[in-house]
Order: structure tokens, then C-alpha cells, then sequence
């Protein structure tokens, strides 16, 4: 389908992805059931862009290749670095597409980007509960475990930064 829309005078009108110039197309995700925009593949650019009222939203998304020292909580596969989601850059499962896997992890500072040791920790409380989410909170960001109510555990970001940081330094 391509990426048009009526406008109030009736003529087509087209949308050019902000980074490579190429006309957009509009997509529909059966798995996700809703429309997303997207750079053909000819284009070289392959950037993804939301859908919202027949316009792309044009914020682009970007995976990394997976890395493999990164791995998904849920079912271990390597992950990718996203930049751009709607609330800010995540590892995600390379697997996503393929499978049902909706194995994420937050970072812990989206300034460091897809540094390998730029993730959240598992809760300290019950490591099977899985990595901890960043939170904001009245005192700001911190971190929190995925299964709260049920888990309260939290821990302050510099703290998890310190662990990281002694970790890279010991040559772990």
C-alpha cells in the first residue's frame, strides 16, 4: 500500500522518511494489528515509524545488530539496542519479529548507548523476578523490580552505575 493520504483539497499527498529522502510506505502488522510506516528495503535506510491517525510519526526507530553478551531475560536470546522507542532506548529481543518473545531490559543510562554493560540489574530481592525497570519517582530515576507490588525492592541508579563501573575496572 503506499504511504498517501487524502488531503482537504483531494490531491495525494506523501511522506519522506526525515533520513533518507525515500517515500514511505504504509505497512499493516496482522501480528500487532495496527499500521506502521516504513523505508523500502532498496532505500538502505530501513527505518520504522509509529502510525498515528494515517501519519507517520517521524520519530525513527533503530536496532543495532544483536549482541551477544547481552541476553534476553525471557528466552536468552542475544539482544539489539533501540533508539527511538516512545518512551526512550531499551534492549529488545533480536527475536521479536519471529517469535512471541517480548523480553525487554531497560538502561541504565541512555547517555552510554548500546555499551554491552548498559543494562539494569536483576532484582536483588529474588533474581528470578528478572532485570529491574527504571522508574521516576518524587526523587527521581531509580530502579524498581519488574514484579512490583508483589516485590518492592529498588535500588538508586548511581549505585547500579558504581557496580558497573567496578566491574569494567576489575576487567570483568
Amino acid at each position: 500500500m503506499e504511504a498517501k493520504s487524502e488531503s482537504s483539497a483531494g490531491a495525494r499527498k506523501y511522506h519522506h522518511c526525515p533520513q533518507c529522502k525515500a517515500r514511505l510506505k504504509r505497512v499493516y502488522s496482522k501480528k500487532r494489528e495496527k499500521h506502521y510506516w516504513h523505508c523500502p528495503p532498496e532505500s538502505g535506510c530501513d527505518a520504522w515509524y509509529a502510525d498515528r491517525d494515517g501519519e507517520p510519526v517521524l520519530r525513527p526507530v533503530r536496532r543495532s545488530e544483536p549482541v551477544d553478551s547481552v541476553e534476553c531475560p525471557e528466552c536468552h536470546a542475544p539482544m539489539v539496542w533501540v533508539e527511538g522507542g516512545k518512551f526512550g532506548s531499551f534492549w529488545s529481543c533480536s527475536r521479536r519479529q519471529e517469535t512471541d518473545c517480548t523480553g525487554t531490559r531497560d538502561c541504565l543510562d541512555p547517555e552510554r548507548g548500546a555499551e554491552p554493560t548498559n543494562i539494569t540489574p536483576d532484582c536483588p530481592a529474588d533474581e528470578s523476578h528478572g532485570p529491574m525497570r527504571r522508574r521516576e519517582g518524587s526523587n527521581g530515576v531509580f530502579l524498581g523490580c519488574r514484579k512490583y507490588p508483589k516485590c518492592d525492592a529498588t535500588m538508586e541508579i548511581d549505585d547500579a552505575l558504581d557496580d558497573v563501573e567496578d566491574a569494567d575496572d576489575a576487567g570483568v
